[in-house]
């Protein structure tokens, strides 16, 4: 009923749109993934050597304000000194790894949302012409 020529271009159908428009496409969402994966694991290790740099060392016991020291002082002014200073770089520490986490949030974020407009521009510039072409092909004849 078919001629063997309806079956090859019905056949170069199929392979223009896997070829043009499902292979990029997942060739899109899975570099993307990938890039995403990279990013989560950044933003890991990033968080890890903070928390490895907030740590102090072994607290002493410090003066009657109920603060502590990490490392031994010979006066009780080096003591106050000692605490004040460390509570300020905790601080700052912490201030700058809430500021890298914020930052590497954006990071996912703005990778996430590329991915999303890349993804849906190419499916709405290409989706229509490639099904089209794909049903017209396709599209079975009834002849009498």
């Amino acid at each position: 009923m078919y001629s063997c020529g309806r079956c090859v271009w019905q056949g170069y159908a199929v392979f223009l749109f896997v070829w043009q428009f499902s292979l990029p496409l997942c060739f899109f969402g899975i570099a993307y993934w990938k890039i995403l994966v990279v990013v989560r694991r950044q933003a890991k290790v990033d968080t890890d050597r903070h928390k490895l740099t907030v740590v102090p060392k072994e607290p002493v016991a410090g003066t009657s304000t109920g603060k502590t020291n990490t490392g031994p002082t010979s006066d009780k002014s080096g003591k106050e000194k000692g605490v004040n200073e460390e509570a300020t770089a905790a601080k700052s520490t912490n201030k700058q790894a809430g500021s890298e986490n914020k930052r590497m949030s954006k990071a996912k974020m703005n990778v996430i949302r590329t991915m999303i407009y890349i993804i849906a521009c190419f499916v709405v510039c290409w989706g229509p012409t490639n099904i089209v072409a794909l049903y017209l092909k396709l599209k079975v004849r009834f002849t009498n």
